[in-house]
């Protein structure tokens, strides 16, 4: 059984007795021949899932709207490290990184444990993620001590350094040479754009007294903050070339945008609904979702980024009923 379906069927039960009210309205007014729109109450079969996503847009996207408010409304969890440590949130006071699954660093010289960063659970096992905000010049040092200290070999950056003349993530990888982070060495191997012009993978040696590791950066260019990609077939292409280089043995993937929970919630939530779609008969992708906002406020934080999952999914549901199988479609995609 994946991870998120067991936590569904312990919280599911009290969520839905939360929109009965909206249901009942709801129905009553509905005029589309479309089935109209009822809480969720388990995973969605695969052969349903297009009937499903046709409910939840019917009446001017109704159902998105009252998932997503049961995700904004879903149980909130102490942060009391985070206002303890407020010069090393990047957006404090907003968002805040959950005592209880948050990632704690081992000791420094300010005696803190503390970076925004919280383990996100996977469709297999706990703790397959680490989604955490974009590293700031008072955080870097801190985010290469938890790259080590995680053991993780692949990091997802799905934010511009710079938007709309903003700062949203401070550039924290050396673009030649050595560079050192406290007592953790970052040098840069390689840039390779690959075969579309939508992400670059960035290749680091990584040294920390006599060992060394190699840390693959994969960096998506095209994601607007607060919003989602203009086009769902990019941004698969990119998850499933992530997701081909994972390897069972290593640490968790590290994803950030910039405060670390739209964009990036919103790339987990389509890594894992993927490894749905491969390995099972059902999709969950409200399951997902719900489960993240238990272990880091905000995870998909708009409604619109929760509807593009839902778009996302039917697009490859729908290129596997035209002949290109899920698990093809990023060397498919990258044959057109």
């Amino acid at each position: 059984m994946p991870f998120c379906e067991s936590f569904r069927r312990q919280v599911m039960p009290q969520v839905v007795v939360d929109v009965a009210v909206s249901l009942v309205l709801f129905v009553s007014i509905a005029t589309t021949k479309v089935q109209p729109w009822s809480p969720p109450t388990s995973a969605i079969s695969l052969r349903d899932f297009p009937e499903h996503v046709a409910k939840m847009h019917a009446n001017g996207d109704f159902g998105f709207s009252k998932e997503h408010e049961l995700i904004r409304n879903a149980k909130r969890y102490p942060a009391v490290a985070s206002d303890a440590n407020a010069e090393k949130n990047r957006y404090h006071g907003k968002v805040n990184a959950y005592d209880h699954s948050r990632f704690r660093l081992s000791s420094r010289v300010d005696s803190s444990d503390y970076i925004n960063a919280n383990y996100i659970d996977g469709y297999n096992s706990e703790k397959e993620y680490i989604a955490t905000q974009g590293p700031t010049p008072a955080t870097m040092n801190d985010f290469w001590q938890m790259v080590w200290e995680a053991d993780v070999h692949i990091i997802v950056m799905v934010t511009s350094l710079n938007e709309g003349g903003m700062v949203k993530c401070d550039q924290y990888w050396p673009d030649k040479g050595q560079v050192w982070y406290d007592n953790v060495s970052v040098k840069f191997l390689t840039e390779d754009s690959g075969n579309l012009p939508t992400y670059v993978v960035r290749t680091f040696e990584v040294l920390r007294e006599d060992e060394v590791r190699v840390v693959k950066q994969y960096h998506f260019l095209l994601w607007p903050d607060h919003g989602v990609p203009e086009q769902s077939t990019p941004l698969l292409s990119f998850v499933r070339e992530v997701r081909a280089n994972v390897k069972p043995e290593d640490g968790p993937m590290v994803v950030h945008c910039s405060a670390g929970v739209g964009r990036t919630g919103t790339f987990i939530a389509i890594d894992q609904s993927l490894q749905w779609v491969d390995r099972d008969t059902k999709l969950d992708i409200f399951g997902v979702v719900l489960r993240m906002r238990q272990q880091r406020n905000l995870m998909v934080h708009n409604e619109a980024q929760y509807t593009f999952i839902h778009d996302a999914l039917l697009e490859v549901l729908n290129s596997s009923a035209t002949g290109v199988p899920a698990s093809n479609f990023s060397s498919k995609q990258k044959e057109l």
